[in-house]
């Protein structure tokens, strides 16, 4: 199967939604840019694009998971660090749902007084940032190839 398709989805498709998932993490990473009701409303804008990003890589997580005691250790790595990361960004999200200001008033709810579920949040929040970084570090080689593609492929 040529690079044009990935585990059979178009590679523009899957990489535009990488890349959509990639600005919204940045862009919710830092409430300062955006203000409190932006943030916890492209958290959840960014839920639904992580979202359909494991149903893209959904084969690859199967696969993972039946292979994973006979894994090479890059494969092994990986799985842990999806696996971290989804447990990471979950309790991330529950915790700033915990501590939010525009959702719950929307929905007539108070917020938790208790400071910790905000050093939870921010915690959950900056670990989840740095497995991202290892993910995109560990699958440079093909994101390049890919950009190199589908950049050709758009030349022809």
């Amino acid at each position: 199967m040529s690079l044009q398709y990935w585990k059979g989805i178009p590679l523009k498709k899957n990489l535009l939604i990488d890349l959509v998932a990639s600005i919204s993490l940045l862009l919710v990473m830092d409430p300062r840019l955006t203000g409190i009701a932006v943030h916890e409303w492209l958290s959840v804008a960014f839920a639904s694009v992580l979202a359909v990003h494991l149903l893209l890589h959904w084969t690859w997580l199967e696969t993972a998971v039946k292979r994973f005691i006979r894994a090479a250790g890059l494969t092994r790595f990986k799985f842990v660090l999806t696996a971290f990361f989804l447990i990471g960004f979950t309790v991330a999200m529950l915790s700033g749902f915990m501590v939010s200001e525009s959702i719950l008033e929307l929905l007539g709810a108070r917020r938790s007084a208790n400071m910790t579920w905000r050093e939870v949040h921010e915690i959950s929040s900056n670990l989840t940032l740095l497995l991202v970084g290892i993910h995109v570090a560990l699958d440079w080689g093909w994101i390049k190839n890919a950009c190199r593609s589908v950049v050709t492929e758009s030349g022809r």
